[in-house]
């Protein structure tokens, strides 16, 4: 997806990585989040001139697909990604594709760096009534008022993950707990989407 660029640390490891694995935050790309510390990732990407580049040239750790790391660098890929792929950020995407047919429209997200990109890995901002809306969305197998909003395997994955975490399972940025039927969207400063279908 980034032909134009030239990055650094490329072997088939880094090739390898796809958008799913992006998504289930297993992309294997080498981060230290961890609030505070000197080599921190997350606040290097931000100081940096070019996100983007940042994180697409960080070395490979673990191969794609098999482990589990929350970092925000994966779904920074993403927002890069809409922002290539749709020719718009990643909220003005959302607030069609998305927000609109669910009635939000009180949405703020932010930052938005030199790059035109949405941070993607957080500060998104929703009301507590549109927060439970995602929520109903996601229960109800990603129909909303009789129309398909997101598809069905979308809200399957997320609901039973796919890669293991020490909390449980995660899939399609979305936090599970499969043998107690939740799942659940978790946010900074314990902003929280938990469905329970049963």
């Amino acid at each position: 997806f980034f032909p134009d660029r030239t990055i650094v640390n490329l072997d088939d490891r880094k090739k390898a990585i796809t958008v799913q694995n992006l998504l289930d935050m297993a992309s294997g790309i080498a981060w230290v989040e961890q609030v505070h510390t000197p080599n921190e990732s997350l606040a290097r990407m931000y100081a940096s001139p070019d996100p983007t580049g940042f994180v697409l040239d960080q070395p490979v750790s673990d191969p794609p697909g098999e482990k589990f790391y929350y970092k925000g660098g994966d779904p920074y890929l993403l927002s890069a990604l809409i922002n290539k792929l749709a020719g718009q950020n990643a909220l003005e995407f959302a607030r069609k594709e998305l927000f609109a047919p669910l009635g939000i429209t009180d949405v703020r997200w932010a930052p938005v760096d030199k790059q035109g990109v949405v941070t993607g890995e957080a500060g998104m901002r929703l009301t507590p009534h549109d927060m439970a809306k995602l929520g109903y969305l996601y229960l109800r197998d990603g129909v909303w008022d009789g129309m398909r909003i997101i598809p069905s395997a979308w809200v399957e994955r997320g609901r039973n993950g796919k890669i293991t975490t020490s909390f449980g399972k995660y899939a399609n940025l979305w936090w599970s707990v499969p043998d107690r039927d939740a799942f659940m969207a978790l946010g900074r400063h314990g902003q929280l989407i938990a469905v329970f279908p049963k």
